[in-house]
């Protein structure tokens, strides 16, 4: 049994999990737009992995196990809680909708869950991995611009940006943007033409999504490390340093020159041209409504509705979960989620669910 184990949990199992996943996604998006079906693999392959994340923390990791039973634990009390409580109906489509949900919230704290004890037992994980992942995704991206099969970022305004053969383009940059820096920091320390070529296909990506999240996301990981490395190399004058360096100036002049050119940009400088404008003139738009606007995407009125709905909940939904009638419900039926987490976990698990 336990050489079984060692196997399923392997560390090359382990990394083909993270490899597969961008071509699971390209399949997933294809699901949504193509076929009408409530489940797509996408989720069924994190719903697969959340099982294998959860059968490493009880089985194998001996040495946690109490600990992880309790978290656990916690976990399985809030969402059953959770599904009794708000449920107003038990149909099948209703707990499918919520099962999709919460492996949806679920699935980043278990897995970085399941990674932390994973290597904290001695196993190798490299974040190698990782990088090759994302470099599949925005190779897709450029691959998609050149045969003209992108899916537009934004589905009302197809010159805003392009996601590549990815659905949410929001998750896509927010993905992007954390790997950039690690991207920067292989490429400079390894010299070779594959991170080389994963760092500008990259920086293409985050240029074209369009999001505002990818733009801060590459310029802050260009200044942040630029600045980093310049008083490295003054103090120690490391190789590893030096590369660094040279690739960050290198970047900063080849994305000062696209910047002009970027979706997002262009996006930010319109909003932030019309705000001037209104700004010279008292009769127009409230000015502090036109920055909110900029920073969330019209998402501000989403929290201020489920706000106004809150308001009228019990302190038990307030700590558990609010019930349908308290929730923001759109035209189809479905739930408005905000796409803000820290809300749409507050709002849909409570404060309890927040918490854990």
């Amino acid at each position: 049994m336990k050489e079984k184990l060692q196997k399923i949990y392997s560390s090359k199992v382990v990394q083909a999990i993270f490899i597969i996943l961008p071509f699971v996604e390209f399949i997933t998006s294809y699901m949504v737009l193509n076929v009408d079906f409530p489940i797509t693999l996408g989720v069924i392959y994190k719903t697969l992995f959340l099982i294998y994340g959860l059968g490493y923390l009880i089985f194998v990791d001996k040495e946690n196990r109490k600990w992880n039973f309790i978290l656990l634990g916690l976990f399985a009390v809030t969402i059953i809680a959770n599904i009794v409580f708000t449920l107003s109906s038990f149909s099948m489509s209703a707990l499918m909708n919520k099962a999709v949900s919460m492996t949806k919230y679920m699935c980043l704290p278990v897995t970085l869950f399941f990674l932390y004890r994973y290597l904290k037992n001695g196993n190798e994980f490299s974040l190698k991995t990782l990088v090759y992942s994302a470099g599949i995704y925005a190779t897709a991206i450029l691959i998609s611009a050149i045969t003209g099969t992108a899916l537009p970022t934004y589905d009302t305004a197809p010159e805003r940006g392009i996601s590549g053969w990815i659905y949410s383009g929001n998750e896509l940059s927010a993905m992007m943007s954390l790997f950039y820096p690690i991207v920067i920091y292989y490429a400079a320390k390894y010299k070779s033409l594959s991170f080389m070529f994963i760092l500008a296909v990259m920086t293409y990506g985050l240029l074209v999504i369009g999001t505002k999240t990818a733009l801060i996301g590459l310029i802050g990981a260009i200044l942040g490390i630029l600045i980093f490395s310049i008083i490295a190399y003054a103090w120690k004058r490391k190789k590893i340093a030096k590369s660094t360096l040279i690739i960050t100036l290198i970047l900063t002049v080849a994305v000062a020159i696209a910047m002009p050119y970027s979706p997002s940009y262009k996006y930010i400088e319109g909003k932030i041209n019309k705000i001037i404008n209104q700004s010279k003139n008292p009769d127009g738009e409230n000015n502090q409504s036109s920055v909110e606007n900029l920073i969330f995407n019209g998402r501000e009125k989403y929290v201020y509705e489920q706000k106004q709905l809150a308001g009228n909940a019990s302190p038990l939904e307030l700590l558990i979960g609010l019930k349908d009638e308290h929730r923001v419900i759109d035209d189809t039926g479905n739930y408005t989620v905000v796409e803000r987490d820290f809300h749409d976990v507050k709002f849909g698990y409570g404060i309890i669910g927040l918490g854990i």
